[in-house]
């Protein structure tokens, strides 16, 4: 398409290029077509009901996960869907095209037009998706030499930097970002999440409660056969639900299973609700993993929390007014800073005003 594609025109052509390479048929003159409802199903992201998913190769399950890191969550949507690609697919240099004859409001499928393997029309088009969000993120300056520096969003700080001495150790350190190596099948056993509840138990001293919670959680789970469950299995690009009341220990097993899977060196992601289940979620790992060290003598594996910036702002403030001050400290911290700060005069508090 002519002039600067959006990311969203592009995400639609994506699932397109996908269902094409998968469920794309052929028309009686011979061309590529793709079926609207196929594409749709990449949008939605809802590939654990496509059987053939589990044994797809690793290349297939990055590019549908590059792209679901990309689309927006309104294609998931089918309305919104069929719309974009029936508008979209009107122009004449479009990758698709509606068939001749067919109102584009009406049109079920379309015709593949970019003259290339659609697996690598995809890759062509997450790349540029990719470099286009990539442009819209410049990282923060990080505070390296002497002088006024000034960072932040919606309250603006600035700090003085004093002359020193420069050595070679004062160098910015370039984080480092690995790719870690795809894992197609997890088996826990309840006897290993037990163990490790009863572990962090002892590791933790006071009255022990971790493995009694997960052990009566554990006992009572049955399996979509209403069969008791030995071991708890996840496998890559499947969703599993764990159905249980409230109270009974979920929370208390996602941490084990975490801390289960950070020592055996799998890295892991939790997903919760909200920055202070986040945070609160961080905070009772760390304590647990301190617990283990201590008693092991040697340093375990490490926890950290990724936060979206947009409402940290407001965070800080509440923690500010509820007297947390580490947790205010540790979210309105916001400067990569090498070197020494120096005190100023204190600052009116920001009232958001004026």
């Amino acid at each position: 398409m002519s002039g600067r594609q959006g990311t969203g025109t592009m995400a639609v052509a994506v699932a397109c290029a996908l269902a094409e390479a998968f469920f794309g048929g052929i028309d009686e003159e011979g061309r590529a077509i793709v079926p609207l409802d196929q594409a749709h199903l990449f949008a939605t992201g809802r590939v654990d009901l496509w059987d053939a998913w589990p044994t797809q190769p690793q290349s297939v399950k990055q590019a549908v996960g590059r792209f679901l890191r990309l689309r927006h969550n309104k294609l998931a949507a089918k309305n919104a869907f069929l719309t974009a690609a029936r508008r979209q697919f009107t122009a004449s240099d479009a990758p698709y095209a509606i068939p001749a004859g067919v109102a584009f409001y009406e049109a079920d499928h379309v015709v593949a037009m970019h003259g290339q393997q659609p697996l690598d029309c995809a890759d062509g088009l997450l790349g540029q998706m990719e470099e286009a969000e990539a442009s819209k993120r410049l990282p923060l300056p990080i505070a390296t030499a002497a002088g006024t520096w000034t960072f932040g969003n919606q309250a603006v700080s600035t700090v003085s930097l004093p002359e020193r001495p420069v050595g070679p150790n004062d160098r910015p350190q370039i984080p480092v970002v690995l790719t870690t190596p795809g894992v197609a099948e997890v088996k826990i056993s309840r006897q290993e999440l037990e163990d490790l509840a009863s572990e962090i138990d002892h590791a933790a001293g006071g009255t022990p409660w971790r493995q009694q919670v997960v052990s009566g959680l554990l006992a009572g789970l049955r399996d979509d056969e209403d069969l008791p469950v030995s071991e708890l299995t996840a496998r890559a690009g499947r969703l599993r639900l764990l159905n249980a009341p409230t109270g009974v220990g979920k929370t208390v097993l996602n941490r084990l299973i975490a801390i289960y899977l950070a020592r055996a060196g799998i890295r892991t992601c939790l997903t919760v609700t909200n920055i202070n289940d986040a945070l609160n979620t961080e905070s009772d790992i760390k304590a647990d993993l301190a617990a283990l060290a201590r008693q092991s003598g040697s340093q375990g594996p490490s926890c950290g929390v990724l936060m979206s910036p947009r409402r940290m702002y407001d965070k800080v403030l509440t923690a500010a007014e509820t007297g947390d001050w580490d947790r205010a400290g540790r979210l309105g911290y916001g400067c990569a800073l090498k070197s020494f700060v120096v005190d100023a005069v204190r600052l009116p508090r920001f009232d958001g005003q004026g």
